[in-house]
């Protein structure tokens, strides 16, 4: 099975089928992700939809030097987060509430938060190094065959260390320390 940064390359080269598997991984993986966080199956397709035009229309420019997937998973991510702030602006009319509390919930824009956030992410780089670059390499959009790659780990074993860098993440945040 060709990996997806080949296929990238094939795909500017000029060559169909590997544009055509490209975007055919791409909409599989958009929309699992996209029906992960927003659960109305319209709204997600529309996501899914104005992602993979963006990517579409910007690919073959955007200087890619590591991973395809991890820059488009990106443009995904803006998607979704595009989505979810029109939703709350519109819910915010329709309802007559203030939309300050959720757009105060995204580390973009809560600097209390971000904070937080980093200084638990480097203590976890001091305490374990493979929790920290595997919450990064998920967090920049990698797959999960890329990051068991980079890692020399199974599929398994990915799970394993991400559901534990995970929640020692969420201890961090919680308690403000690491345990070791």
């Amino acid at each position: 099975m060709i990996d997806t940064n080949s296929l990238y390359k094939s795909a500017i080269k000029g060559e169909k089928k590997a544009e055509e598997e490209l975007f055919r991984r791409f909409t599989v993986s958009f929309r699992v992700i996209a029906q992960r966080k927003i659960w109305e199956s319209a709204d997600s397709e529309e996501v899914v939809q104005n992602a993979l035009l963006t990517v579409a229309q910007k690919y073959k420019e955007a200087q890619i030097d590591r991973s395809i997937s991890a820059w488009a998973y990106k443009v995904l991510d803006n998607k979704i987060l595009d989505y979810i702030k029109s939703r709350a602006v519109r819910k915010g009319r329709v309802t007559g509430e203030s939309t300050e509390y959720n757009q105060a919930t995204t580390p973009q824009s809560d600097p209390v938060l971000k904070t937080r956030l980093l200084e638990c992410l480097r203590e976890i780089g001091r305490a374990n190094p493979r929790f920290a670059r595997i919450i990064n390499l998920h967090y920049q959009g990698f797959t999960t065959e890329e990051i068991c790659e980079r890692l020399s780990v199974s599929r398994n074993n990915f799970y394993v260390i991400l559901s534990r860098a995970r929640s020692t993440l969420v201890d961090c945040l919680n308690r403000g320390e690491v345990n070791e």
